[in-house]
């Protein structure tokens, strides 16, 4: 994922330090970038799967046809 702010690749197991002074820590799903400190949500789920599934049927399709293709990966 990448901060929308500083625009630094963050991973989200990276993060779960930056939270631990934290009050809310137990309930907070929020993503926090190490680099500027802003606070992303995390991608709904439902967002996820569509695009892991749209990954799957495109990379089944390239097996099938040989066409790699030079569309970037969502």
């Amino acid at each position: 994922m990448t901060c929308p702010l500083c625009g630094k690749d963050v991973h989200e197991s990276a993060t779960a330090g930056a939270c631990a002074k934290c009050p809310v820590n137990k309930g907070c799903k929020l993503i926090r970038c190490p680099n500027c400190g802003y606070e992303i949500p995390p991608a709904p789920r439902s967002l996820t799967f569509m695009k892991e599934g749209y990954n799957k049927i495109k990379a089944e399709w390239q097996r099938r046809t040989g066409n790699k293709g030079s569309r970037a990966k969502i």
